[in-house]
């Protein structure tokens, strides 16, 4: 197309001119105003946003920190925690006494790794110190003493008065108290299902802290870790596309701040701790509080102790009337002894398939889960203990005896005795010669278990001692003297393995039980508050800081909470169908009887409310109102609102767009002048939104609209805000001149009377670029977000000389070397001017449009709009600004493929722009004359008269006459009125 524009890719400073002149840009301004930006350092960005974070730790902490949140850290004591809270119960469920010293050292192992995560955390977290995780590790880490067999011996011994003999059987209650210790201290290990929930609230806290960073590296423009180590494994070509997906194509949903807040998360983890802590407490009170069976009615086991004993010390020592009563006192005790190990009978309860006879619907043993397997004597004096021994034991014909007579029993009876292994019968048969120490007691008897019986008795038990203490209930006779109490007592070992492990196994149930009631609890145990008050206000909360961070959101917020409302109704919609399940609903969530249903909560009006003002103050302010916006509602330090925020120095294309004969608009339309300009700025303002444009300034006839920029914007993406403003302009030139509605006034006969021939609606745009102060303007009575700048001033002066020159829009020469030199061919320069008050000269291009070659649309109908329409025509425009603001957009094809465009660019032709090049290099060399003919040329050479052609001729026929002589003063600048002499002295 033209010669003068084939490096107009090259980006330079935004204030440069023809000359090298430059304007002066505010001291407060950054030294550096070139638009040809580079790409931040990641690790720069990161610096930044390690400083939002607070003041830095100490190596220790930041070790110990990153040590504890280390992912196979915090794996491996979750892990070791669900050990610690099943561990014991499979211990008992699984294995033997002898298997105790290994688990008593994996105990010890957790209790140190746990102790070491305590100090670790105390050392690189803060707030955890005293703090509520803190007792819960702690109390945790200590309830694991009581797994430690030798620990936990002890502890019972010390309940229980440490002694077998004398304080526990003047007690009468030591198996019901060691049955009630070891369910309190059971219930005392469930505290470490709050490792549990530590654990699962640290993960939660984590992830938030790694979504949270990651907010902040995308807001200050840096990679995120894991994109920048994606980054450093590519190869130096695939660098750009990983640089332009980051900083370019982001979504802005993915962006929303979704954090928990401070509000929310205070009230969500009290809730959580006292729902947790009432738990637990409730389990270890409830079982202080419940009655033992064994405290209402004795058992069999004391009942029978009892009566054996009694019968033992009449055979020892008979009545005084034995003689005359001819009973046989030592067959009395030994039947009583037989029947008392069979009603406990160990193999009948043990293998009642095998040992019992008994027909379905009776029972031959009394305990189901704990039975008799070792008779004895108990003394302190090793004598007392073998001779009462011997005197106790059983005689084989009494034995054979009791057998037979069992024999004879009917198998259908509801309870019988069952039978024993003929290893056991032989055992019963034979002398109390078994000795077993327990402390200061000597033990004389025998066990049942002493022989291995395949399939029956796998390990052998001769003493009780050859199991864990909560393995064994002992019973004692409970009448006895205090002086038989010293001296000597029967004693009675029940093997409660099986209830052991029916109870461990029951207890890992609890244990699932207890962990699904935590997490239901944590969950749902304030769910009414958090669906009523909690959820609303954080929304609210989330609302106000998406505001804070960017005003300009709370449109889009809009939206969304549109699209919602709607997807709601929808599914009301949908729902009615089904009136079952709608009364089923409100049964359950007892709504059957509300008569206010309809009305909203306040919460959601407040909410809504919040989205409005929002909307409201992002389209009262605009973008050049953000700062203000974000400035006030930051601060929570009053209420006091601060508008006149110092202004901030930004980069930009400054568009101005002027509606042609307004006054006279006006004048004619009077009330209807705002239906008029509101059509126009519906045009103006949603195509220049959908190019990345910010109306600003809105006077009626005149409209300001900005591309605003960062300082540290990347060149490709200045480039592209240049293009998208100059596309977007075009655009809107086209969108005018096709809308049936502008095109009715026409036909207005006011308009026809006074604007004749022209009676139609035309826009004049100007487009610069260059620095600006984005801030308030006015006072605290009233003020105007807008930009102040001489390039804005520029852009408005440069709007003012385009009705001199015939065309509806120029272009600065700076604007023009912003662009593409694909599209920046398509803009024909037009002159050199310096523009009066300005001190630099600019030169000024045109971008020629014929706009009378543009049919009106007349599918175009007019749209009733409502709020479902404009939502979908926000949406639209969203996807078109994503679209346009992407780097793989070529904009030049979209300038040139489109057919309004090409319509209103047919008319200038390639031979009429080489012409009118030739003329203006002539115009500005000096060669008036040749530059005359050229002009002249193409002066007519349109359907019309070209006004730049006009303009240059009637300007070199104003300042030589007829002569075509340049001036002495020319040195290729336009000057205004009175030369370059006439405006020095002005100034």
């Amino acid at each position: 197309m033209h010669g003068d524009n084939t490096n107009t890719a090259t980006v330079l400073p935004i204030n440069a001119t023809s000359d090298g002149g430059s304007e002066k840009a505010p001291k407060k301004m950054p030294s550096q105003l070139s638009l040809n930006t580079t790409l931040s350092s990641p690790k720069s960005h990161r610096t930044s946003v390690a400083s939002m974070q607070g003041p830095k730790q100490k190596w220790w902490a930041r070790c110990s920190n990153k040590i504890v949140e280390n992912k196979y850290v915090v794996f491996f004591t979750t892990i070791l925690t669900f050990w610690a809270l099943i561990g014991d119960d499979l211990r008992l469920i699984y294995s033997t006494k002898n298997e105790n010293m290994f688990f008593d050292w994996l105990v010890v192992a957790t209790m140190f790794c746990f102790t070491v995560e305590l100090i670790l955390s105390c050392l690189g977290k803060q707030d955890y110190f005293m703090g509520f995780f803190f007792w819960l590790d702690l109390i945790s880490t200590f309830s694991l003493l009581l797994d430690i067999s030798i620990i936990s011996k002890w502890l019972t011994d010390l309940l229980s008065g440490g002694d077998e003999g004398a304080t526990t059987i003047r007690s009468g209650r030591s198996a019901r108290l060691g049955a009630r210790l070891g369910r309190i201290l059971r219930v005392l290990r469930l505290i470490r299902v709050l490792k549990l929930y530590k654990a699962y609230y640290e993960n939660k806290r984590r992830q938030k802290k790694l979504l949270d960073e990651e907010r902040e590296f995308r807001a200050s423009g840096a990679m995120v870790p894991w994109r920048l180590k994606e980054l450093q494994k590519k190869q130096p070509g695939e660098v750009e596309v990983i640089q332009q997906e980051v900083f370019v194509d982001e979504n802005p949903e993915a962006m929303e701040d979704t954090s928990e807040s401070n509000v929310g998360r205070a009230l969500s983890e009290q809730t959580t701790r006292k729902t947790i802590l009432l738990i637990l407490l409730m389990l270890l009170v409830l079982p202080l509080l419940s009655v033992e069976v064994g405290d209402q009615v004795a058992t069999s086991a004391e009942y029978g102790a009892n009566g054996v004993f009694d019968t033992l010390q009449n055979a020892r020592s008979p009545p005084a009337d034995a003689n005359t009563s001819g009973l046989d006192y030592s067959a009395i005790y030994q039947q009583t002894l037989l029947r008392y190990v069979f009603y406990h009978n160990w193999f009948a309860g043990q293998h009642a398939d095998k040992f019992c006879p008994q027909t379905d619907g009776g029972r031959c043993t009394a305990g189901q889960t704990t039975h008799l397997f070792w008779i004895g004597v108990r003394s302190k004096d090793e004598s007392t203990a073998n001779r009462i021994a011997n005197e106790a034991t059983l005689n084989p014909t009494q034995v054979d005896v009791f057998l037979n007579e069992q024999a004879q029993v009917d198998p259908g009876s509801s309870f019988i005795f069952g039978n024993m292994a003929s290893e056991a019968i032989s055992i019963l048969k034979e002398p109390w010669k078994v000795s077993c120490d327990m402390k200061s007691n000597k033990l004389r008897g025998f066990s049942l278990l002493a022989q291995q019986i395949p399939g029956v008795v796998e390990t052998t038990v001769t003493c009780p001692d050859s199991l864990r203490d909560v393995e064994i209930g002992i019973y004692f006779p409970q009448t006895l003297t205090e002086s038989q109490i010293e001296d000597w007592s029967l004693i009675f070992f029940f093997d409660q393995r099986r209830h052991v492990m029916i109870d461990s196994t029951f207890n890992l149930i609890t244990v699932a039980f207890i962990l699904f009631l935590l997490l239901l609890g944590a969950t749902m145990f304030s769910a009414d508050a958090d669906r009523l008050v909690v959820l609303p206000v954080e929304k609210m909360i989330r609302n106000v800081v998406r505001i804070r961070k960017d005003p300009l959101v709370a449109t889009i917020m809009a939206d969304e909470e549109f699209r919602k409302e709607e997807d709601r109704k929808a599914r009301l919609r949908a729902s009615r169908g089904s009136r079952l399940w709608a009364f089923l609903s409100d049964l359950i969530t007892c709504q059957v009887c509300m008569k206010d249903r309809k009305e909203p909560m306040e919460t959601v009006i407040l909410e809504k409310t919040i989205i409005k003002l929002g909307s409201l103050l992002a389209l009262g302010l605009g973008e050049a109102g953000a700062n203000i916006i974000r400035s006030n509602i930051a601060g929570s330090e009053s209420v006091m609102i601060n508008a006149m925020v110092p202004g901030v120095p930004v980069k930009c294309v400054v568009g101005v767009v002027r509606v042609v004969d307004f006054g006279i608009a006006t004048e004619v339309l009077q009330a209807q002048v705002n239906t008029f300009a509101n059509r126009i700025a519906e045009i103006v303002h949603g195509v220049c939104d959908e190019f990345h444009g910010a109306p600003n300034k809105n006077n009626g006839d005149t409209f300001l609209i900005i591309w605003r920029m960062d300082y540290n914007e990347r060149s490709e993406m200045v480039c592209r805000y240049a293009e998208m403003a100059l596309l977007a302009f075009t655009k809107v030139q086209g969108a005018v001149h096709r809308s049936p509605l502008l095109a009715g006034y026409r036909t207005h006969p006011g308009l026809q009377f006074r604007l004749g021939t022209r009676c139609r609606v035309s826009l004049s745009m100007s487009l610069h670029a260059g620095w600006a102060i984005e801030g308030a303007v006015g006072s605290e009575f009233k003020i105007d977000a807008s930009y102040l700048s001489p390039h804005v001033r520029m852009a408005q002066d440069m709007e003012a000389v385009i009705e001199s020159y015939g065309v509806p829009m120029v272009v600065s020469q700076q604007v023009i070397k912003l662009c593409n030199a694909q599209l920046a061919q398509h803009c024909r320069k037009i002159d050199v001017l310096r523009i009066k008050g300005i001190q630099d000269a600019i030169e000024l291009y045109a971008l020629d449009l014929d706009c009378k070659q543009v049919q009106v649309d007349a599918s175009m109908k007019a749209v009733v709009w409502d709020l479902e329409k404009r939502f979908r025509a926000r949406k639209f425009i969203a996807s078109q600004k994503s679209a346009n603001r992407r780097i793989d957009t070529n904009l030049a094809k979209v300038f040139e493929t489109d057919p309004t465009i090409i319509a209103m660019r047919k008319p200038y032709t390639q031979h009429f722009f080489e012409i009118f090049k030739a003329g203006l290099l002539n115009y500005i060399q000096g060669e008036w004359q040749v530059a005359r003919n050229k002009l002249e040329e193409t002066r007519n050479m349109l359907e019309g008269e070209d006004g730049p052609s006009a303009a240059l001729l009637a300007y070199m026929k104003e300042e030589s006459g007829e002569t075509y002589e340049k001036p002495v003063w020319w040195k290729g600048v336009h000057e205004p009125p009175g030369g370059p002499e006439g405006e020095q002295q002005e100034d």
